[in-house]
């Protein structure tokens, strides 16, 4: 009997390319146009100078109440006939302190209502910005 030589492995059979499905493009957005004031600041940065503000005015506003509470409770002990002279005297210099710093927190309180009612949005409008930019 003649061998026959071993035949070549037949061909994989061909795979198909990978099949590109082409969808239609998604509407593109244009990306948002970054806008400017005539002093070169943008929507994002006169929205920080707000947030400064508001962050200045709120922990002001949060240390006077602190202040205030435990300057009330010193004034009535100081004004307790049962509270000795020398008592006194050492509450007078505690009630002044508290006194002082009193008076300097709520110059910051109005200095950062001032700036949130009045200077902001009157730089903001002197320069061009939008009046939303300092929503």
């Amino acid at each position: 009997k003649k061998e026959t030589p071993p035949s070549p492995p037949s061909p994989a059979p061909e795979t198909p390319p990978p099949v590109t499905v082409t969808q239609p493009e998604a509407t593109k957005q244009p990306a948002e146009e970054i806008m400017f004031d005539k002093e070169g600041h943008d929507r994002t940065w006169w929205q920080a100078q707000i947030q400064h503000w508001q962050q200045q005015l709120e922990q002001a506003s949060t240390e006077y109440d602190r202040i205030e509470a435990r300057y009330q409770v010193l004034v009535r002990r100081f004004h307790n006939p049962a509270f000795g002279r020398r008592g006194r005297r050492s509450l007078a210099g505690e009630i002044k302190q508290l006194e002082e710093e009193l008076t300097a927190l709520q110059l910051r309180i109005n200095e950062a209502k001032r700036m949130l009612e009045q200077t902001l949005p009157a730089q903001a409008a002197a320069a061009g910005a939008p009046p939303e930019w300092l929503q």
